[in-house]
């Protein structure tokens, strides 16, 4: 027996799902009003209808690659191919089997589309306005969250939710969702609940494509994060682009790579919010832990750039690419780049290093540093920050540094004084290092390209107690 796509007034095989993706019927497509018409003719109900496309364009289209239907590029190519066909035109026979008289209509791919999904027969005729659908994705979920929980009715104090729009239509958002669905399964129990749109509350419901529906996963758990991760990994998308590393160090940032949130893939309900008052703590399994602090009381004097990446963080960060990457600390020893360093023997960073020495809370000499300049530099905002580039971000990416592993790293202190960003390394032995301006040159690379600020903003270097020694960008070959 045929399956049918739900949602349409006429009974479409799944069979022809390519074919509403697309919006492009081809000639000798036929199509019945119900299901008894798939059968022998003699066997369909009274009143069946049949539709057979007679002339239809032939229409040029890229065919998804393997890799492309994990990335959000995929759904926007996907739906400019449909909405460049909706308008194309076709001809169309339609007869009630009863009485094989035929009509032949000329109209559009978009009005045929319109037709089997109303059922008005108005919709085939060329006057009729009528507008391409709305594509799922176009859905800002965090606009809907209290109806979204409402349709969803009680929930325990412990469930942690993710709604991400979903559409049999959409070859995209049924991919991340089935692999979504996998990995969830292997580590959590979780009710899988399907809204409607018109439940969850979404302006125009009615105009967004045929069988978007949105899916719920709601697990019972204490392991947030967790489960946040899962999600993270499951939707992060594979990237590929045309950028080129070497134009972040012209101070071109407008192609840098795509930016990746959970926001941009569905909504995250956490039972634990926030207030980003104060300095707020969150431990990464980077092998080893990093504690990663941001001084919230003083983000709202820096760049809104920075200052969004920078709480981003606590949600966003993708730590499956920190379990297998190049770590820049192993990384800067191999590259050639030169680099000419002002070294300064009297500095504020050397005054405070040499006075945290009498801060003794934690065991790490680092953390203590970094938790000192928080409480006591009023131009210290953040400390072990995370950083990433993945090679399918820009073309040169392995020219540039000779890997096609991702790269990651976790700055010691950043800074932001007099609109300038600081990146700063601490090295308890600074004069005998030979590699680590390289590494604050990876760290600045990389948040330049998280941040999509220009590299003119950045100052970098590294220092201890008795030395410190500046990055010159000018002159780095």
């Amino acid at each position: 027996m045929a399956e049918y796509i739900d949602d349409f007034h006429w009974a479409v095989p799944k069979a022809y799902i390519n074919a509403l993706t697309l919006c492009l019927f081809g000639k000798g497509d036929i199509l019945y009003s119900n299901s008894s018409g798939y059968k022998a003719w003699g066997d369909a109900s009274a009143g069946t209808e049949c539709i057979q496309v007679k002339t239809a364009p032939v229409t040029d289209y890229i065919v998804n690659s393997n890799d492309v239907l994990s990335t959000q590029q995929a759904a926007t190519s996907n739906y400019k191919v449909f909405k460049s066909n909706w308008d194309k035109e076709l001809t169309i026979e339609i007869f009630k089997l009863e009485s094989m008289e035929k009509e032949t209509i000329t109209t559009t791919q978009g009005h045929l589309f319109s037709f089997l999904w109303k059922g008005d027969r108005d919709f085939l005729s060329s006057e009729t306005n009528h507008t391409v659908p709305l594509m799922p994705g176009k859905i800002k979920l965090t606009k809907y969250i209290d109806s979204i929980k409402k349709a969803l009715g009680e929930t325990d104090k412990n469930d942690v939710i993710f709604v991400m729009p979903y559409s049999l239509l959409n070859s995209v958002l049924a991919s991340k969702f089935l692999n979504l669905r996998n990995k969830i399964k292997k580590e959590f129990k979780f009710n899988e609940v399907d809204i409607s749109l018109q439940e969850a509350g979404i302006d125009e419901y009615q105009s967004y494509l045929p069988t978007t529906r949105l899916k719920c996963f709601v697990a019972n758990t204490t392991r947030i994060e967790g489960f946040r991760d899962i999600v993270k990994e499951a939707l992060w998308p594979v990237k590929k682009s045309n950028f080129l590393l070497k134009d972040i160090l012209k101070g071109d940032n407008k192609k840098i790579g795509t930016k990746s949130n959970i926001s941009n893939h569905g909504l995250f309900i956490s039972p634990k919010k926030r207030k980003f008052v104060g300095q707020e703590l969150i431990s990464f399994d980077h092998s080893p832990f990093y504690r990663y602090r941001l001084d919230c009381d003083k983000i709202d004097a820096i760049d809104m750039k920075l200052c969004t990446y920078l709480t981003n963080i606590f949600t966003d960060c993708p730590n499956h690419l920190f379990k297998k990457s190049a770590r820049t600390s192993d990384l800067c020893c191999s590259l050639k780049r030169k680099f000419c360093l002002s070294n300064y023997k009297k500095h504020e960073l050397i005054d405070l290093a040499e006075r945290s020495r009498e801060f003794t809370k934690y065991k790490s000499r680092h953390e203590n540093l970094q938790k000192y300049f928080l409480d006591n530099d009023p131009y210290s905002i953040a400390v072990e920050i995370p950083l990433w580039l993945e090679p399918g971000e820009f073309v040169d990416y392995n020219k540039f540094w000779g890997t096609n592993q991702t790269i990651t790293g976790h700055i010691d202190l950043l800074r932001y004084n007099e609109n300038k960003v600081e990146v700063w390394d601490y090295k308890p032995n600074a004069a005998d290092e030979w590699c680590a301006a390289h590494q604050v040159f990876i760290y600045t690379i990389s948040l330049a390209c998280r941040t999509g600020l220009p590299i003119t903003m950045f100052k970098c270097g590294y220092f201890d107690e008795k030395n410190l020694y500046e990055v010159d960008w000018n002159v780095a070959e």
